[in-house]
C-alpha cells in the first residue's frame, strides 16, 4: 500500500466514522457525540498517527488523498469540539440533577423525623 492509499484509508475511515454518527432527536442536525464515540475517533487518529512520519509529507501535501485527509480532519475537530460541549453540558445537568435529589433525600429525612 503506498503513502496516497494510507492517506485515502485514513480519510475514509474518518470519513465513515462521521457519517456513523447519529443526529440528535427532534428533527435538527446537531451530531449526537458519546463517549465511547470519541474513543473511536482516537483510535482512528492513533492508527494514522504514522503518515506524518513519512519524509516525502512535504512533497504529498499537495496530493488529492493528502488533502481529503485533511478535510475530514477538519470535520472532526469541529465534531469532537461540539461533542466536549455536549458532554460539558450534560455532566452539568447531571449534577444539578445529583444536588436536586440530595436536597429532597433531606428533606424526606427531616420530615420522617418530624412525623
Amino acid at each position: 500500500m503506498t503513502v496516497l492509499d494510507k492517506f485515502e484509508s485514513a480519510a475514509n475511515e474518518l470519513h465513515g466514522l462521521l457519517d456513523a454518527l447519529p443526529s440528535s432527536a427532534g428533527g435538527n442536525s446537531i451530531p449526537v457525540v458519546s463517549a465511547e464515540w470519541m474513543q473511536q475517533a482516537k483510535q482512528a487518529l492513533a492508527n494514522s498517527s504514522s503518515l506524518f512520519d513519512e519524509p516525502l509529507l512535504d512533497t504529498l501535501k499537495s496530493a488529492p488523498q493528502v488533502k481529503n485527509y485533511r478535510a475530514e480532519l477538519l470535520r472532526l475537530k469541529a465534531t469532537m469540539e461540539e461533542g466536549q460541549q455536549q458532554l460539558g453540558a450534560q455532566c452539568s445537568i447531571i449534577r444539578a440533577e445529583q444536588m436536586r435529589l440530595k436536597r429532597l433525600k433531606a428533606l424526606a429525612n427531616t420530615l420522617e423525623k418530624l412525623g
